[in-house]
Protein backbone atom coordinates (compact mmCIF):
# COMPACT_ATOMS: atom_id res chain seq x y z
CA UNK A 1 0.00 0.00 0.00
CA UNK A 2 1.26 3.66 -0.88
CA UNK A 3 0.23 6.18 1.48
CA UNK A 4 -2.59 7.57 -0.87
CA UNK A 5 -4.32 4.26 0.04
CA UNK A 6 -3.13 3.79 3.59
CA UNK A 7 -5.07 7.29 3.84
CA UNK A 8 -8.37 6.29 2.07
CA UNK A 9 -8.53 2.73 3.72
CA UNK A 10 -8.10 4.26 7.17
CA UNK A 11 -10.42 7.14 6.69
CA UNK A 12 -13.22 4.71 5.75
CA UNK A 13 -12.24 2.15 8.78
CA UNK A 14 -14.31 3.66 11.79
CA UNK A 15 -17.28 3.95 9.57
CA UNK A 16 -17.37 0.72 9.00
CA UNK A 17 -19.16 -0.05 12.21
CA UNK A 18 -20.43 3.21 13.85
CA UNK A 19 -21.46 1.37 16.80
CA UNK A 20 -18.04 0.96 18.36
CA UNK A 21 -17.50 4.73 17.09
CA UNK A 22 -20.06 5.89 19.39
CA UNK A 23 -19.04 3.64 22.25
CA UNK A 24 -15.58 5.42 22.02
CA UNK A 25 -17.23 8.73 21.72
CA UNK A 26 -18.98 8.03 24.98
CA UNK A 27 -15.84 6.69 26.55
CA UNK A 28 -14.74 10.11 25.70
CA UNK A 29 -17.93 12.26 26.75
CA UNK A 30 -17.32 10.65 30.26
CA UNK A 31 -13.63 11.59 30.60
CA UNK A 32 -14.46 15.21 29.75
CA UNK A 33 -17.31 15.46 32.09
CA UNK A 34 -15.10 13.69 35.09
CA UNK A 35 -12.31 16.28 34.23
CA UNK A 36 -14.68 18.58 34.16
CA UNK A 37 -16.39 18.12 37.89
CA UNK A 38 -13.43 16.51 39.84
CA UNK A 39 -10.24 17.72 37.64
CA UNK A 40 -8.62 14.10 37.43
CA UNK A 41 -10.50 11.52 37.65
CA UNK A 42 -11.69 11.35 34.38
CA UNK A 43 -8.29 10.13 33.18
CA UNK A 44 -8.73 6.85 35.02
CA UNK A 45 -10.53 6.30 31.71
CA UNK A 46 -7.80 7.44 29.19
CA UNK A 47 -6.53 3.60 29.61
CA UNK A 48 -9.98 2.23 28.05
CA UNK A 49 -9.52 4.31 25.41
CA UNK A 50 -6.01 3.75 24.70
CA UNK A 51 -6.23 0.41 24.75
CA UNK A 52 -9.05 0.25 22.44
CA UNK A 53 -7.02 2.42 19.72
CA UNK A 54 -4.56 0.04 20.65
CA UNK A 55 -6.68 -3.18 19.67
CA UNK A 56 -7.31 -1.38 16.65
CA UNK A 57 -3.69 -1.23 15.77
CA UNK A 58 -2.94 -4.90 16.94
CA UNK A 59 -5.59 -6.04 14.59
CA UNK A 60 -4.79 -4.19 11.85
CA UNK A 61 -1.36 -5.85 11.91
CA UNK A 62 -2.93 -9.52 12.28
CA UNK A 63 -4.98 -8.68 8.80
CA UNK A 64 -8.28 -8.21 10.39
CA UNK A 65 -10.42 -6.24 8.45
CA UNK A 66 -13.28 -5.49 10.41
CA UNK A 67 -13.28 -3.13 13.72
CA UNK A 68 -12.69 -4.67 16.78
CA UNK A 69 -15.31 -4.89 19.25
CA UNK A 70 -15.26 -3.05 22.92
CA UNK A 71 -15.05 -5.97 24.99
CA UNK A 72 -12.80 -8.19 27.80
CA UNK A 73 -12.63 -4.83 29.51
CA UNK A 74 -9.45 -5.56 31.76
CA UNK A 75 -7.24 -6.62 29.19
CA UNK A 76 -8.25 -3.61 27.19
CA UNK A 77 -7.63 -1.14 30.60
CA UNK A 78 -4.04 -3.45 30.82
CA UNK A 79 -3.05 -3.04 27.14
CA UNK A 80 -4.18 1.15 27.59
CA UNK A 81 -1.99 1.33 30.44
CA UNK A 82 1.31 -0.04 28.56
CA UNK A 83 0.64 2.41 25.88
CA UNK A 84 0.21 5.41 28.25
CA UNK A 85 3.41 4.19 30.11
CA UNK A 86 5.25 4.15 26.54
CA UNK A 87 3.74 7.70 26.14
CA UNK A 88 5.16 8.99 29.26
CA UNK A 89 8.76 7.54 28.70
CA UNK A 90 8.86 8.96 25.23
CA UNK A 91 7.54 12.47 26.85
CA UNK A 92 10.28 12.42 29.62
CA UNK A 93 13.38 14.44 28.00
CA UNK A 94 10.53 16.78 27.19
CA UNK A 95 9.15 16.71 30.54
CA UNK A 96 12.63 17.66 32.20
CA UNK A 97 13.46 20.52 29.66
CA UNK A 98 10.25 21.59 30.54
CA UNK A 99 10.83 21.12 34.20
CA UNK A 100 14.02 23.02 34.81
CA UNK A 101 12.64 25.63 32.58
CA UNK A 102 9.85 26.39 34.89
CA UNK A 103 11.66 25.45 37.98
CA UNK A 104 14.23 28.20 37.33
CA UNK A 105 11.01 30.92 36.69
CA UNK A 106 9.49 29.41 39.88
CA UNK A 107 13.11 29.96 41.74
CA UNK A 108 12.81 33.63 40.90
CA UNK A 109 9.68 33.73 42.52
CA UNK A 110 10.34 32.43 45.61
CA UNK A 111 13.19 34.94 45.77
CA UNK A 112 11.03 37.73 44.77
CA UNK A 113 8.25 36.84 47.72
CA UNK A 114 11.05 36.42 50.63
CA UNK A 115 13.29 39.52 49.50
CA UNK A 116 9.89 41.73 48.93
CA UNK A 117 11.33 42.82 45.38
CA UNK A 118 8.68 42.88 42.86
CA UNK A 119 10.49 43.52 39.80
CA UNK A 120 9.28 42.25 36.78
CA UNK A 121 11.48 38.92 34.83
CA UNK A 122 14.59 40.29 32.91
CA UNK A 123 14.44 39.67 29.41
CA UNK A 124 16.93 36.81 30.40
CA UNK A 125 14.15 35.04 32.02
CA UNK A 126 11.95 35.31 29.36
CA UNK A 127 14.24 34.28 26.61
CA UNK A 128 14.81 31.37 29.06
CA UNK A 129 11.62 30.31 29.28
CA UNK A 130 11.22 31.13 25.70
CA UNK A 131 14.19 28.91 24.52
CA UNK A 132 12.97 25.74 26.89
CA UNK A 133 9.48 26.03 25.72
CA UNK A 134 10.49 25.71 21.70
CA UNK A 135 13.23 22.86 22.57
CA UNK A 136 9.82 21.15 24.20
CA UNK A 137 8.13 21.35 21.11
CA UNK A 138 10.31 20.50 18.62
CA UNK A 139 11.55 17.23 20.75
CA UNK A 140 7.93 16.18 21.23
CA UNK A 141 7.10 16.95 17.78
CA UNK A 142 10.18 15.47 15.89
CA UNK A 143 11.11 12.79 18.23
CA UNK A 144 8.74 12.16 20.95
CA UNK A 145 5.49 11.35 19.03
CA UNK A 146 7.25 9.36 15.78
CA UNK A 147 9.18 7.61 18.56
CA UNK A 148 5.74 6.53 20.52
CA UNK A 149 4.02 5.74 17.29
CA UNK A 150 6.56 3.53 15.73
CA UNK A 151 7.62 1.86 19.31
CA UNK A 152 3.36 1.28 20.11
CA UNK A 153 3.02 -0.11 16.69
CA UNK A 154 5.94 -2.61 17.40
CA UNK A 155 4.45 -3.44 20.63
CA UNK A 156 1.33 -4.20 19.21
CA UNK A 157 3.22 -6.70 16.33
CA UNK A 158 4.28 -8.56 19.44
CA UNK A 159 0.79 -8.70 21.17
CA UNK A 160 1.67 -6.08 23.63
CA UNK A 161 5.33 -6.43 24.97
CA UNK A 162 6.34 -3.58 26.57
CA UNK A 163 10.00 -3.80 25.53
CA UNK A 164 9.32 -4.02 22.21
CA UNK A 165 8.35 -0.29 22.64
CA UNK A 166 11.93 0.08 23.44
CA UNK A 167 13.64 -2.16 21.26
CA UNK A 168 15.64 0.94 19.58
CA UNK A 169 17.82 -0.74 17.24
CA UNK A 170 14.45 -2.94 15.16
CA UNK A 171 12.47 0.64 14.98
CA UNK A 172 15.25 2.31 13.44
CA UNK A 173 15.24 -0.93 11.46
CA UNK A 174 11.65 -0.92 10.22
CA UNK A 175 11.62 2.83 9.81
CA UNK A 176 14.80 2.37 7.15
CA UNK A 177 13.02 -0.86 6.12
CA UNK A 178 9.74 1.61 5.11
CA UNK A 179 11.77 4.28 4.30
CA UNK A 180 12.33 7.59 6.37
CA UNK A 181 10.77 10.03 3.65
CA UNK A 182 8.25 8.12 3.53
CA UNK A 183 7.67 8.11 7.24
CA UNK A 184 8.06 11.46 7.46
CA UNK A 185 5.38 12.20 4.82
CA UNK A 186 3.32 9.67 6.66
CA UNK A 187 3.78 11.25 9.87
CA UNK A 188 3.39 14.44 8.20
CA UNK A 189 -0.26 13.28 6.82
CA UNK A 190 -1.09 12.17 9.72
CA UNK A 191 -0.56 16.20 11.44
CA UNK A 192 -2.48 17.18 8.64
CA UNK A 193 -5.35 15.13 9.34
CA UNK A 194 -5.20 16.01 12.85
CA UNK A 195 -5.60 19.99 12.22
CA UNK A 196 -8.14 18.86 9.45
CA UNK A 197 -10.35 17.40 12.66
CA UNK A 198 -10.03 19.43 14.56
CA UNK A 199 -11.14 22.02 12.18
CA UNK A 200 -14.37 20.26 11.49
CA UNK A 201 -14.69 19.78 15.02
CA UNK A 202 -14.24 23.29 16.08
CA UNK A 203 -17.39 24.28 13.90
CA UNK A 204 -19.57 22.94 16.65
CA UNK A 205 -18.93 20.99 20.13
CA UNK A 206 -21.03 17.79 18.82
CA UNK A 207 -18.70 17.88 15.85
CA UNK A 208 -15.86 18.04 18.25
CA UNK A 209 -17.16 14.97 19.98
CA UNK A 210 -17.22 12.75 17.03
CA UNK A 211 -14.46 14.19 15.05
CA UNK A 212 -11.71 13.28 17.39
CA UNK A 213 -12.60 9.81 18.63
CA UNK A 214 -12.68 9.29 14.87
CA UNK A 215 -9.86 10.60 13.91
CA UNK A 216 -7.82 8.43 17.10
CA UNK A 217 -9.43 5.26 15.05
CA UNK A 218 -8.41 6.47 11.74
CA UNK A 219 -4.81 6.87 13.54
CA UNK A 220 -4.51 3.49 14.88
CA UNK A 221 -5.89 1.90 11.87
CA UNK A 222 -3.26 4.07 9.26
CA UNK A 223 -0.31 3.60 12.03
CA UNK A 224 -1.20 -0.23 11.35
CA UNK A 225 -1.03 -0.32 8.02
CA UNK A 226 2.00 1.82 7.23
CA UNK A 227 3.56 -0.20 9.69
CA UNK A 228 3.37 -3.12 7.51
CA UNK A 229 4.30 -1.07 3.73
CA UNK A 230 7.67 -2.20 4.04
Amino acid sequence: MDIGEIVSDAIKYPSSEWKNVIILIVLFIIMWALNAVTGVIGFIVVPLIAGYIFRIVKWSLAGAEEVPEFDEWVDLFIEGLKVCLTYIVYMIPAIIILALTMGTMFLQLITMSQTGALSPFTSFDVGLYMIGSVITFLYVLVLGIPLFLIGTANMAYYDGELSAAFSFSELLERVSSIGYVDFIIWYIVMIVMGFVAAFIGGITIIGWIVTLPYYYMFLGRSLALFFLSE
